[in-house]
């Protein structure tokens, strides 16, 4: 396998109720670095030239499949209840990342680690993992694609090079242009040279290979830090109709929206936001 992708279901259970912060990626951050020893895959791997690699995705905690999260306008606060099933999910790209990721789950979990969790102590129920290889990666052909937007999604526009706008703009809208320009950029930075993509094309070519037919939708502002206010995105879904110029370039959009449900789409991914699901609709 040249380059891995290892994508981990972790399950738990807290022994108390557990009052958490209102986006829990920090809670299964919070786990998942006892689990691994230390947090240095989730501050990235800095490689030589001072380029600095993110290959850790971490999703918020999820109960029933649901990613549990608060937005503006929500009161009360977020009880992970004793004795529940709850889980999360975490995704490692690379052979270092996934190595390491292995390696110190296993050597961990048959030493049944007490894990804390603020003001209390949880229980590993179980690990599910799916290993996949980026270069077989790829959603079955198909006529339109249903994406599901889990966790609040923020499409940022690339950087204009004439004018030198100070804010970054972001986009309320699941435009395909800056989904797969979002997937492209994030799948160069981590793959192989063999494996890398030409982002700007792709990005262009999706503009009219999948076309926006239907969608319900809804802009979120999400509690992340305090005071109680946060990034703003949008949740909800879009289904896009597949038509089809190019065989290649198809097949290469097929392997990122695949991707897509690995890691996210957008900014601030590898914290849990932008987490989606890409399903062929035939």
């Amino acid at each position: 396998m040249k380059a891995p992708l290892c994508h981990l279901l972790i399950h738990f259970s807290p022994g108390e109720n557990a009052v958490v912060p209102p986006f829990t990626s920090k809670v299964s951050k919070t786990i998942l670095i006892q689990l691994l020893g230390d947090a240095s895959l989730l501050s990235g791997l800095r490689e030589p030239g001072g380029i600095l690699r993110k290959p850790l995705v971490v999703s918020p905690v999820l109960k029933g499949g649901k990613p549990l999260f608060k937005v503006a306008g929500q009161d009360g606060f977020l009880v992970l209840r004793a004795g529940t099933r709850y889980s999360f999910k975490v995704s490692a790209i690379g052979e270092q990342a996934v190595g390491q990721v292995l390696s110190a789950l296993m050597s961990c979990l048959s030493d049944n680690p007490d894990l804390k969790l603020f003001n209390t102590s949880i229980s590993i129920l179980g690990v599910d993992v799916i290993l996949r290889d980026m270069a077989e990666l790829g959603l079955p052909d198909a006529g339109a694609y249903r994406v599901v937007f889990r966790t609040p999604t923020m499409l940022q526009f690339p950087r204009p090079w004439r004018w030198r706008f100070k804010k970054v703009r972001y986009c309320l809208l699941p435009h395909p242009h800056l989904i797969v320009w979002s997937l492209a950029r994030h799948w160069n930075s981590l793959a192989p040279l063999s494996l890398r993509l030409d982002a700007w094309k792709l990005s262009c070519y999706a503009n009219y290979a999948l076309v926006e037919v239907d969608y319900d939708l809804k802009p979120v502002t999400a509690i992340y830090e305090k005071p109680a206010s946060g990034p703003r995105g949008f949740v909800g879904w879009a289904l896009f109709e597949h038509r089809k110029g190019n065989e290649k370039l198809d097949r290469r959009l097929r392997t990122l929206l695949d991707y897509a449900n690995y890691v996210g789409v957008g900014k601030s991914r590898s914290i849990g936001f932008g987490m989606v699901s890409v399903e062929p609709i035939t």
